[in-house]
């Protein structure tokens, strides 16, 4: 169960993201029984972090780090810019 859910451009409040409580990781998986394993999963270790490897019964949640924007240079700049600022003062010929 990965998520990398995060906001897009003009989002103002970001969907949460599912992630380790342990490590704050969001290469989270549930835990599944083995093929022909006799047993099922402990309830209270269902999912497992790879980050860190630890086990968990419920992943938690938290906002976002980074947006899923990959602007970069002049397009970043122009993309951080108020639009009423932005080609205020063009003339024409």
């Amino acid at each position: 169960m990965t998520d990398r859910t995060t906001t897009t451009p003009g989002e103002s409040d970001p969907t949460p993201v599912t992630c380790c409580p342990h490590c704050d990781g969001t290469d989270i998986h549930a835990r599944t029984a083995t093929w022909g394993a006799p047993h099922a999963v402990d309830p209270e270790r269902r999912y497992r972090c790879y980050a860190c490897g630890g086990t968990f019964e419920e992943p938690a949640e938290r906002p976002p780090k980074r947006r899923a924007s990959t602007l970069s240079g002049l397009a970043k700049r122009l993309d951080q810019l108020d639009p009423d600022a932005i080609g205020a003062d063009t003339q024409a010929d």
